[in-house]
């Protein structure tokens, strides 16, 4: 199993780096990000592929701000290790999301835009 955060890095002051934001999966590890725009995707192991929202101040938990927009567990049947996903990374072309997946092969996801609560 891998375990581990995004950490977000103020470097204004070179000499004074310091921590301003994380984003912590509880279920696996960050690997491999892509930033496209204000989303960024990133491999999470055994816990699939996530989708975050960046847009604006990262500031603090970016998990408890609620700012994951989606994830997938690329897991399958079939898989060299059945029903267990190791997604190593994401990357964004032409509207398409690849996921390489140790255990399963290569996922193409395509992000649906966010829909707006019905009042």
């Amino acid at each position: 199993l891998a375990f581990g955060r995004l950490h977000v890095i103020d470097v204004s002051d070179i000499a004074h780096p310091r921590e301003v934001a994380w984003y912590e999966p509880t279920d696996g590890g960050v690997h491999n990000v892509w930033v496209a725009g204000d989303t960024l995707y990133l491999g999470n192991y055994q816990g699939g592929a996530r989708v975050l929202d960046i847009s604006g101040e990262l500031k603090g938990d970016l998990l408890r701000q609620g700012r994951e927009i989606s994830w997938i567990l690329t897991a399958d049947s079939t898989g060299f290790q059945p029903h267990t996903p190791f997604a190593w990374g994401a990357v964004v072309r032409d509207g398409n999301i690849y996921v390489a997946d140790m255990n399963s092969g290569l996922w193409v996801l395509r992000l649906e835009p966010r829909q707006q609560p019905v009042p």
